[in-house]
């Protein structure tokens, strides 16, 4: 939960049950460590100007960071 920033979201918490219930069918413990050691190695990555990063995979599965810390994973786009 640490390497988690909350987003638009009140708290950390907030964001991780709204992404975990939005892509990762309510497994939190699963969902959060998929998000952790997702692969960057091979992603297509893409800077955002508000600084957010996003890495997409050619399986659909991404992850979106800011300052290092997790702001959105998802399996795959759905």
């Amino acid at each position: 939960m640490k390497r988690w920033d909350k987003g638009n979201h009140k708290t950390n918490s907030d964001s991780i049950r709204y992404h975990v219930n939005k892509h990762g069918e309510g497994n939190t413990l699963k969902y959060l460590r998929k998000a952790y050691n997702f692969n960057k190695k091979g992603a297509h990555k893409v800077t955002r100007i508000d600084g957010t990063t996003i890495y997409k995979r050619k399986s659909g599965e991404y992850l979106i960071e800011r300052d290092g810390k997790i702001v959105s994973y998802s399996p795959s786009y759905k």
